[in-house]
């Protein structure tokens, strides 16, 4: 079975591990669903402040329902900010350190 890397001692790897779209995807994704069920859960259950706007004569939106959106928003943008950043320095280290055919050409000095 091969490891990843070429058989050669001074051969260079053959394998290249970038990061995954997909996982960061994920986990900014995870962050606003978790921020939304925690909007949710403080909007249906507490009755914190005046009523800002009034929905029905028994159902209104409160000033903490307001309050806990902007903070779970916050967190969440926090989050899907970090993780992008975390994605772009990856990838930009992965290809610095293995190279990109893409970017081959604008990096290499023709004699």
């Amino acid at each position: 079975m091969n490891p990843g890397y070429a058989s050669l001692r001074d051969a260079p790897r053959v394998r290249v591990r970038r990061p995954s779209g997909v996982t960061h995807t994920m986990v900014a994704l995870c962050a606003w669903a978790v921020a939304a069920v925690v909007t949710l859960a403080v909007a249906g259950e507490t009755k914190i402040g005046p009523v800002v706007f009034t929905l029905t004569k028994t159902h209104g939106l409160h000033a903490g329902d307001v309050v806990a959106a902007v903070l779970m928003s916050l967190f969440a943008l926090t989050v899907t900010i970090c993780v992008v950043v975390h994605y772009w320095a990856a990838s930009r280290r992965a290809r610095r350190s293995y190279g990109d055919r893409r970017y081959d050409d604008r990096y290499r000095y023709r004699y």
